[in-house]
C-alpha cells in the first residue's frame, strides 16, 4: 500500500463516514456544507463508489475553489481512493498557493514524494511540517526515517531527528532502535546505543533484533557475558538468528557458571588479560566470517509505527561487527552560486548541501544569506562560507575574492545565477535605469565574477562553469528587447568560455528555463507591483528546483562529459510567447 494511502495526515483529517442508506449524487453538492459533503464523499468512497466520492468532492472544489479543507480531501481521495498520485500533488500545490501553512498538506505531499522514491523532496516537505508544528505526530520520526534509510550523508541529521522523535513520543520503540544502531554503527557512541537498545526491549520485549545488537555491542566492548547471555535472548526470540557461527561467536563459558565460583578464579589475574585481548579478536573474527546464507534468513524489522512509507524497512546488518568509527566525511568540491538568497539560486543551494557539498554563497541580502548559512550548517552539517556584494561592482567582487580565506579559494563550480529583469516596454518607451541594471547585472556580473573565479580552474586544469541562462537568449518577445538581448549575450558568452577554456579542461555548460515560478522574476521585473506579478496564475511554469536539478544533473556528469545547453520550459509553454493559459489544475 502506498504511504498516501495511510498517512498521519489523512488519520487526523479524515472524518469517519457514517453509514447512509442513499447517497446523493454529485450533482448536489452545492447543496451541502463542506465538512457533512466530505462524510458523505468518504461514505461512497469507502463502499467502494469511488467514481462517485470523487465526482463529488471534484465538483465541490470547483464551487468553493478556496476552501482549503474540501481541496485538501480532494486530494488525499484521489491518492488514497483514485491512484492518481500526480492529480493529488496538483491540488495540494494549488491549496498551498492559498494556504501556504496547512501542514497536512505538506504531509501527504511528502507521502506522495516517498511514493515516488523522491526523497530529497519527502525530506524538504516533512520538514516544512515540523516548521510550521514542531509537535506535528511523527513528522521528526519520518524526517529520521528517510535520512537514516535513503540519505547516506546524512546520518547525523538523522539521530537528531530521532532524538526529536523520542522527546516527543518516548515510547517509541522504533525511534529508539534506529537511534541506537546510528550511535552504534555511525556516530561512535556506544555506551548511548546500549541505553537505547535495552529501551527498545523495555517497550518491545519481543523485537527481533535488538537482543542481537546487544549481544555484538557488548562483545565489541568486551562483556562477553552480557553478549552470550543477550545472544540467548535473541534466538529465543528469533530462532533463525541461531546458527553454528553464532553459537561459537558467542559462547561464553564462564557466564554459565555461577558468580560466586568465577569471582575467586578472576580476583588478582590481571597478567591474563592479554590472552583475553586474543580470545576476544578470535571471535570477533568469526563473527565476520558468517555466511551471506546465514544472514540472508532473518526478516527485516518493521517499523513500530502503524502508518509507516513505503521503502523504508531495510534490513540491519547482522552477524558481523558494525564499524568502529564514523564515517569520514568526503569533500566532494566547493560550490559557488552567485544570487543564492532567492529562487533558482537558493534551490540550487539547497539540492548542492543535501548532497553534501561545500557551499560559497554569494548575494546583496545578508540577512538572508545567514539565514542559509545557519539552517544549511544545522540540517546537513556544512561549510558554507558567505560573500556579500552586488555582482555589478567590480570592485567589491575583486576585493572578495581576494579576502578569502585559503582554503575556500579553489572553486570547483561556478554558477552563474544572478540575473534579473527590469520593466517591459517598446524600445521607444523603455527606462535607462531599467537597461543598465540588467547590463549591469546579467552581463557584467557573470563577467566579474567569472573573471575571478575561472584563472584558478585554468592554473589547477580543473573546474565546471555553469551560466543561468533563458529562453529569452534563444528568441525574443515583444517589449522584453533589452532583457532579451542580455540573455543572448549570455547564450554567446557561454559558447565563446566554451570555446576558450576546453583546453585547459574546464567545462562550460548553461541552463536555459522559461518562465519559472518559486522566484521573485516577475516582482522584480514590474518593480513589485503585486499585481502585475501574477502571471503564472493560469498556467503550471517550471518551479525553482526543476531548474536546479537540471543544474546538478549537469554539475554531477563524469569528468569527460560536458552538457553545453539545456533549454526547458513547462509543458503549457512552448515558447516566449505561446503558452497555454487554460488553468493549473485540471493538469
Amino acid at each position: 500500500a502506498g504511504c498516501a494511502t495511510t498517512g498521519a495526515a489523512a488519520d487526523q483529517a479524515e472524518p469517519a463516514a457514517q453509514p447512509e442508506s442513499q447517497a446523493h449524487a454529485p450533482a448536489e453538492s452545492a447543496t451541502l456544507e463542506p465538512e457533512p459533503l466530505v462524510q458523505r464523499a468518504y461514505a461512497l468512497l469507502d463502499s467502494g463508489k469511488t467514481v462517485d466520492g470523487l465526482l463529488l468532492l471534484g465538483k465541490a472544489v470547483e464551487e468553493h475553489p478556496e476552501n482549503s479543507t474540501l481541496r485538501y480531501h480532494y486530494a488525499f481521495a484521489l491518492a488514497k481512493y483514485g491512484k492518481d498520485y500526480r492529480g493529488a500533488s496538483q491540488q495540494l500545490e494549488t491549496l498551498l498557493e492559498h494556504d501556504p501553512l496547512h501542514e497536512d498538506a505538506y504531509f501527504l505531499l511528502a507521502e506522495l514524494a516517498e511514493l515516488h522514491k523522491d526523497y530529497p523532496a519527502a525530506l524538504e516537505y516533512y520538514q516544512k511540517v515540523a516548521d510550521i508544528n514542531s509537535e506535528y505526530p511523527d513528522v521528526y520520526y519520518r524526517l529520521g526515517l528517510i535520512a537514516f534509510h535513503h540519505l547516506d550523508k546524512k546520518k547525523k541529521k538523522a539521530a537528531k531527528y530521532f532524538k526529536k522523535a523520542l522527546k516527543r513520543d518516548p515510547e517509541n520503540a522504533d525511534a529508539h532502535y534506529r537511534l541506537a544502531i546510528l550511535l552504534n554503527e555511525h556516530l561512535g557512541k556506544y555506551w548511548k546505543a546500549v541505553k537505547h537498545f535495552q529501551q527498545v526491549i523495555e517497550l518491545d520485549p519481543k523485537h527481533p533484533f535488538a537482543h542481537y545488537d546487544l549481544a555484538v555491542l557488548y562483545h565489541r566492548l568486551g562483556d562477553r557475558s552480557a553478549a552470550w547471555k543477550h545472544y540467548q535472548q535473541a534466538v529465543e526470540v528469533n530462532p533463525e538468528l541461531k546458527t553454528p557461527q553464532n553459537d561459537k561467536a558467542f559462547h561464553y563459558e564462564l557466564a554459565e557458571e555461577p558468580l560466586d565460583e568465577v569471582m575467586p578464579r578472576l580476583q588478582g589475574q590481571e597478567a591474563e588479560a592479554p590472552d583475553f585481548q586474543q580470545d576476544r579478536q578470535r571471535l570477533e573474527a568469526r563473527m565476520a566470517d558468517l555466511s551471506p546464507e546465514e544472514e540472508a534468513t532473518a526478516p527485516s524489522p518493521e517499523p513500530a509505527s502503524p502508518t509507516p512509507p513505503p521503502a523504508v524497512g531495510s534490513e540491519p546488518q547482522k552477524g558481523s561487527a558494525p564499524e568502529t568509527a564514523e564515517t569520514e566525511k568526503v569533500d566532494k568540491g566547493l560550490v559557488l552560486i552567485t544570487g543564492a538568497t532567492a529562487g533558482i539560486g537558493r534551490a540550487t543551494a539547497e539540492i548542492f548541501a543535501r548532497n553534501g557539498y561545500r557551499l560559497l554563497l554569494t548575494g546583496r541580502r545578508k540577512e538572508r544569506l545567514d539565514a542559509l548559512q545557519a539552517r544549511f550548517r544545522e540540517e546537513f552539517d556544512l561549510p558554507v562560507h558567505l560573500l556579500h556584494f552586488d555582482v555589478r561592482d567590480p570592485e567589491a567582487v575583486k576585493a572578495a575574492f581576494e579576502n578569502l580565506p585559503e582554503e575556500w579559494r579553489e572553486v570547483d563550480i561556478l554558477i552563474n545565477n544572478a540575473g534579473l529583469a527590469r520593466g517591459l516596454a517598446p524600445i521607444h518607451e523603455g527606462d535607462l535605469e531599467h537597461w543598465n541594471t540588467m547590463i549591469d547585472t546579467n552581463i557584467k556580473g557573470l563577467l566579474y565574477v567569472t573573471r575571478a573565479v575561472a584563472p584558478g580552474m585554468v592554473r589547477r586544469r580543473k573546474g565546471h562553469i555553469i551560466n543561468v541562462a533563458s529562453t529569452a537568449g534563444k528568441e525574443v518577445y515583444p517589449q522584453g528587447n533589452v532583457y532579451c538581448a542580455t540573455k543572448h549575450a549570455v547564450d554567446a558568452l557561454t559558447r565563446a568560455m566554451r570555446l576558450d577554456l576546453y583546453q585547459h579542461n574546464i567545462r562550460v555548460s548553461q541552463v536555459a528555463p522559461g518562465h519559472v515560478e518559486e522566484t521573485e522574476f516577475a516582482l522584480v521585473r514590474f518593480d513589485g507591483d503585486t499585481e502585475r506579478a501574477k502571471i503564472y496564475e493560469d498556467f503550471q511554469p517550471l518551479t525553482a528546483r526543476d531548474v536546479a536539478e537540471v543544474i546538478y544533473f549537469i554539475a554531477t556528469r563524469p569528468p569527460h562529459v560536458n552538457i553545453q545547453d539545456v533549454l526547458m520550459m513547462g509543458t503549457q509553454q512552448a515558447s516566449s510567447i505561446f503558452i497555454d493559459r487554460s488553468g493549473r489544475t485540471k493538469r
